[in-house]
């Protein structure tokens, strides 16, 4: 039996009809990670074919892209809808700005956030299974679960991790396994700005922040990363 979009690389220009397999987002999933997640489980060779699925001529990682797909993903591919919303980032203009609405955390520049898988924790990514939307904040630099840092490129060959990477784990460059990636030790004030930046992000694990004094346990997430940003 022959799948359009699987197979030998002629077929993989043709884009796919449907879905094989359909996952849901899970808990403080990255919006594009998931569609890397989504687009490994059905087996296609190009993360794009996702979005075609949705009429999306071109695959473009930007926040008006992602707003389109989060509202015809659902209906076109049988998503929870709240689900994907959750992964996704909110985004509003407010004179000449852009921002992203964070809700009771407040508007943040649209300027702090790199969208997709871009850096990752290798033992996270081990141990969930998925990437975090925490770590597209441009503020969040470090794990503060595993005091390492963020791994932005392959230790192998260099390369910079793709937001569009046909495989979550694997180096788009040479394969390499972003899970088996050496780990480098944070600083401690490093990690205790992470505890702090991750207990008003939503993840999958509790976060430590004993420790902290005003005014920093009041700011709201924009302001607190506004902040750090202008200290690091």
């Amino acid at each position: 039996m022959k799948i359009e979009g699987i197979g030998s690389p002629e077929e993989s220009f043709r884009p796919p009809t449907k879905l094989l397999t359909v996952l849901q987002p899970e808990v403080g999933e990255s919006f594009y990670g998931f569609l890397i997640r989504l687009a490994q489980a059905n087996f296609y060779s190009k993360v794009a074919w996702i979005p075609s699925l949705c009429d999306e001529a071109q695959f473009i990682v930007n926040f008006a892209t992602m707003h389109r797909l989060v509202e015809a993903m659902p209906s076109r591919l049988g998503l929870e809808a709240t689900a994907l919303k959750m992964t996704a980032f909110r985004m509003e203009s407010v004179g000449n700005h852009r921002v992203l609405d964070l809700n009771e955390n407040g508007l943040l520049d649209v300027a702090h956030v790199e969208l997709g898988p871009t850096k990752v924790c290798p033992t996270c990514l081990a141990e969930f299974g998925y990437a975090f939307k925490a770590w597209e904040y441009k503020a969040v630099i470090v794990c503060p679960r595993h005091r390492c840092c963020l791994v932005r490129k392959c230790e192998k060959c260099g390369v910079k991790l793709s937001a569009n990477r046909p495989n979550l784990f694997h180096c788009q460059g040479c394969g390499f396994d972003f899970r088996k990636a050496t780990l480098e030790p944070a600083t401690g004030i490093d990690v205790r700005a992470a505890q702090l930046l991750l207990s008003k992000i939503i993840v999958p694990f509790r976060v430590e922040k004993a420790g902290f004094k005003e005014p920093w346990l009041s700011m709201n997430l924009a302001d607190l990363i506004s902040t750090l940003l202008l200290l690091y």
